[in-house]
């Protein structure tokens, strides 16, 4: 039986790691030499993106691990089977119900077991998944599991935590790209199970996960994600500390002074950028509409061909995603997870039916390639209009155009006065 859930578990690592490495336009990785390789770890991770935080997590890893997932997702009978075999436990909390807090006791123990075989533990400490970068206090959770594992009767010889940060340049976009950060390891040392070594632990890892992520002041969060993410561009993700120390000090520097006119400016220049459609003013600031006109146009057949041949699965998920997902978390958790088999699914009947035509071996495998291909460009080409017509929006529009540089000019003034 253990040996049937290894297959299952890494021919599903597998596909999982293959479409992630499509999902995303990069995927880079920084410290992974901070994992212990010949010792049980639990990874302490930040919470942004839904589930698409376990696999990026897993797929980086070689590791049979285990993850604790909030408990109401196994209330369904089906889920909860295909879930324990992807080896996830409900972890119960209190909005659950007092009663159902009991059912922790189990799940610890299921989680000192593994840990005790070598394992790893996958855990989001913060309790809760918010698309926002910003800094959340962490659970005792994770804290409450490593030292009752150091302290169980099969406790490792050797326990670490590793926290983890991930770092999205868009949460939501189809080819955005992923920083994955490991920090140092934090050795668990055996200590007396009480609420002070908990809080001692959890304040350890906390200070490390903090170096792993982005945390914007979630008080000060929009005038924060304007001035350094709006406005700006350029940054390396897998290297949060730079990017921190540049909203503190643009924090401290807007605490300190009457910003009311900054205010002003930043809430116009994030509704204009809301009129065009776009995210980042950079994404739009040297685009040349007349080469990217061009350039739209030479790809048009090649866009028409894969617009033809991935329509039906897209519309399928902008739907589903419309019509069932409320919490916008998880809206590329469900892109992601309904793509991986609806796109191969249609691609596969597609070239079932272009085989009715006898064509040769070599044509059959280049239309088998050209498929996933060409939903690359039809994105592409999606992405590159909505910015060719959100920069000829602003160049039709002087009004605009004045008003934006306006925003812009003050908001440049105010950083060169924190600078």
């Amino acid at each position: 039986m253990i040996v049937f859930k290894y297959i299952w578990y890494y021919f599903f690592w597998l596909v999982v790691k293959v479409g992630l490495a499509f999902y995303f336009k990069r995927i880079k990785i920084a410290g992974l030499e901070n994992v212990p390789k010949n010792a049980p770890v639990i990874f302490g991770a930040n919470h942004e993106n839904a589930f698409m935080d376990a696999l990026i997590i897993t797929t980086r890893l070689t590791r049979f691990s285990h993850y604790l997932v909030r408990a109401d997702v196994f209330k369904n009978a089906l889920v909860k089977t295909l879930f324990s075999w992807f080896n996830m436990l409900p972890v119960y909390r209190i909005r659950d119900g007092f009663g159902s807090i009991k059912g922790n006791q189990e799940i610890f123990q299921s989680c000192y077991n593994a840990l005790a075989k070598g394992r790893a533990l996958i855990m989001f400490p913060e309790g809760k998944h918010d698309i926002r970068r910003i800094s959340r206090e962490l659970t005792k959770g994770i804290s409450r599991i490593a030292l009752g594992a150091v302290n169980s009767e099969n406790a490792p010889k050797e326990l670490y935590v590793v926290p983890v940060g991930l770092n999205y340049t868009d949460h939501k976009l189809f080819r955005s790209s992923v920083h994955v950060v490991f920090g140092e390891a934090i050795k668990v040392e055996k200590a007396t199970y009480d609420a002070r070594s908990l809080d001692t632990l959890r304040n350890e890892i906390n200070e490390g996960l903090i170096n792993c992520t982005i945390g914007l002041q979630e008080a000060y969060y929009d005038q924060l994600d304007t001035l350094v993410f709006k406005t700006e561009g350029g940054y390396d993700l897998s290297d949060p500390k730079p990017i921190n120390t540049r909203t503190n000090n643009l924090l401290k520097c807007y605490i300190a002074k009457n910003n009311d006119g900054l205010d002003l400016a930043i809430e116009e220049f994030d509704e204009i950028l809301k009129n065009l459609g776009v995210k980042n003013w950079e994404s739009i600031k040297d685009l040349n509409t007349s080469y990217t006109f061009l350039r739209l146009l030479l790809l048009l057949p090649v866009y028409l061909f894969g617009l033809i041949h991935n329509l039906i699965p897209m519309i399928l998920i902008e739907s589903l995603i419309a019509l069932k997902v409320e919490d916008k978390v998880f809206t590329a958790s469900i892109k992601f997870s309904v793509g991986l088999f609806l796109f191969p699914l249609f691609w596969f009947l597609e070239a079932a039916y272009f085989n009715t035509y006898n064509p040769s071996i070599y044509l059959y495998v280049i239309y088998w390639c050209s498929l996933p291909f060409s939903l690359l460009i039809v994105n592409y080409y999606h992405k590159t209009v909505r910015l060719y017509w959100a920069k000829r929006k602003l160049e039709k529009n002087p009004e605009m155009a004045a008003s934006l540089n306006g925003c812009l000019d003050y908001i440049d003034e105010f950083k060169a006065k924190c600078s």
